[in-house]
């Protein structure tokens, strides 16, 4: 055959496959339902009410919070958007939001430390203050001082409220924008906090150092119970766990007294507390995916636009794809995908309420399911049930491609959130414990001697097999043991050390380094 009745042919045989496909859309366009059916939020969380810990009710500081618009450049809009957002939540709660604080910090922070400057704060971390090559870093503290400040201000208030549901209806957010996606800017500010603390203890000035790591700790927490995505309570879990850590690791030195201690001990009490629910942040996350799937609808509008197919607007995305400014052609490229998710989204409207409940029916079972469960068991069914649906999977808040333990976005909350708890735990029973031997010269026997006096409603169990935690004193009694099994709900006897890089649910015991 010659080449132009081949290319002749290939045109044929193009534009009746292209036919066939359009007749196909029409005829699922006609057939499916005008509108996809309405999801019913309150059979899967109820009203979707987010919490948020108690603080005395302050003056709004509408004149300070307002100025920091003008800090903000006109050309930063989302950012603008977040503050404004932050504004409108202060002013519906009357009261002063340690969020607003933080998201000054995000906003206003120094420069990155120089590379010398981050290998030197990261020896100070972890090895102690050392003079005088750790005082190149006096000034590079003295450049963060004015935002460690305003961190202080925020978690005085012991208050933080982000956006959230709406009371009421899981399917609604009060606003499209995610105020806090900033946490990774605020970390930098809690380790400046920690390098400064760091110095306060070189200097014995051990009550100041422990003020910066309760600060810190706030802020963890605060980062917990905004209401909003998995990625920031995972920050606030993990920094949460750190910092108590770290706490502990102070009161085994035997320096702080026993008001410090004391006070200390009480502070982790009420972080512990008013730790953020997780079903609080698979809420938020649930609200997105239903966002998406109504955005949906509009597929119609885009399909049958005046000037027949591809209508005009499909023209415009076709032509933006084309060019090669990236950030247009990547927003085409979505517009188209909307499209075509829409048909799909109609095509399994029929489908859409049962399968979406089911999910989240499962995701909160996996979270309300005790740790000591089959909680990989539960996971498989979960994952399987997304992928039975091609919808699901576009708008599933879980990663299913590639499935393994560390994947699913719930279960690694969930272990976040017990390694957090467990830190916690951890830390005030050593913070018990060294007011004990300060008292008696040597640790106790048992972990049953620090109650009633310090634990009123009996010892904290580890969140990983609900049971006491593992304890151990030397013959001597001048040192001891104290660690959890881990999420592997194990006993090692610290002889294997968690590695969270193995994965959720993988082996080794969970202690602070003494």
């Amino acid at each position: 055959m010659k080449p132009w009745k081949r290319r002749l042919l290939f045109i044929f045989l193009t534009a009746c496959a292209a036919a066939v496909v359009v007749l196909l859309m029409g005829i699922a366009y006609l057939l499916t339902p005008d509108e996809m059916p309405d999801l019913d939020p309150e059979k899967i969380f109820g009203d979707g009410t987010l919490g948020a810990p108690e603080a005395p009710i302050r003056p709004v500081g509408e004149k300070e919070h307002l100025d920091l618009l003008t800090q903000i450049p006109e050309s930063d809009a989302r950012a603008r958007a977040m503050l404004e957002t932050l504004l409108r939540i202060e002013e519906r709660d009357g009261r002063d939001n340690a969020l607003i604080h933080y998201a000054a910090v995000s906003w206003l922070s120094p420069e990155h430390p120089t590379p010398p400057q981050g290998e030197l704060i990261a020896r100070t971390l972890e090895e102690g203050w050392r003079s005088p090559e750790c005082d190149e870093l006096l000034s590079y503290l003295e450049s963060w001082r004015p935002v460690m400040d305003a961190i202080r201000r925020g978690a005085a208030l012991d208050y933080a409220r982000g956006s959230g549901v709406e009371p009421g209806g899981l399917g609604t957010r009060t606003h499209q924008q995610h105020p806090t996606r900033f946490p990774h800017r605020v970390a930098r500010v809690l380790t400046a906090l920690a390098v400064e603390a760091r110095c306060f203890e070189f200097r014995g000035e051990y009550a100041k150092a422990l003020d910066d790591y309760l600060t810190a700790l706030t802020v963890g927490r605060d980062h917990t119970v905004l209401g909003n995505e998995m990625a920031v309570c995972r920050f606030g879990f993990g920094h949460t766990a750190g910092i108590s850590k770290t706490i502990r690791r102070l009161a085994d030195t035997g320096c702080l007294d026993e008001n410090d201690a004391r006070r200390a001990l009480d502070r982790l009490g009420q972080i512990e507390n008013s730790l953020g629910d997780l079903t609080d942040a698979l809420a938020v996350e649930a609200a997105d995916a239903l966002d998406s799937l109504r955005r949906t609808r509009n597929a119609r509008e885009y399909l049958t636009t005046a000037g027949g197919w591809p209508s005009p607007g499909l023209r415009e995305a076709i032509r933006s794809a084309r060019m090669r400014n990236r950030e247009e052609r990547d927003t085409a490229l979505g517009y188209c995908a909307i499209v075509l998710v829409g048909v799909r989204a109609r095509l399994e409207a029929s489908r859409l309420e049962s399968d979406f409940t089911a999910i989240y029916e499962m995701e909160r079972k996996l979270i309300d399911e005790p740790w000591t469960s089959d909680l990989f068991a539960m996971q498989l069914d979960l994952v399987r049930k997304i992928r039975s649906s091609s919808i699901l999977l576009q708008f599933s808040p879980l990663d299913t491609d590639g499935f393994s333990a560390q994947d699913l976005d719930i279960l690694g909350l969930r272990k976040g959130r017990a390694n957090a708890v467990s830190s916690l735990r951890e830390a005030r029973l050593a913070l018990a414990l060294n007011v004990w031997e300060r008292r008696h010269e040597e640790y106790p026997e048992t972990l049953d001697s620090l109650a009633p006096e310090f634990f009123a409603d009996g010892l904290p169990l580890d969140p990983f097999s609900e049971a006491v935690y593992h304890y151990r004193r030397s013959p001597d009694g001048e040192s001891y043991d104290l660690w959890s099994v881990g999420p592997d709900k194990k006993d090692d006897d610290l002889t294997v050390g968690y590695d969270p890089s193995n994965g959720t649910l993988s082996g080794g015991d969970l202690s602070a380094a003494r």
